[in-house]
């Protein structure tokens, strides 16, 4: 079993030094960031503390409060 990550700037640092890109915008509270390999996308709601992983066209393949990196890293790799 991973670590737990949930919608903070821990799990915000982990996605940078994995290789994904941070995609600023307006609203404050949500943040995207996409592994240009896949297209695979992770939003990350601040208001609501969600995290949703996303597959390249956007489309919405899992969403919890938390994810493991276990999780994240086998979501990224496809």
């Amino acid at each position: 079993m991973g670590k737990f990550y949930t919608a903070n700037e821990q799990l915000q640092n982990y996605l940078i030094e994995s290789g994904l890109t941070f995609h600023d915008r307006e609203d404050s509270l949500v943040s995207y960031f996409t592994d240009h390999r896949t297209g695979n996308q992770v939003k990350l709601n601040n208001s609501n503390k969600l995290v949703s992983l996303l597959n390249s066209f956007g489309q919405l393949i899992d969403i919890s409060s938390c994810f493991t990196d276990n999780q994240i890293n086998k979501f990224l790799a496809n």
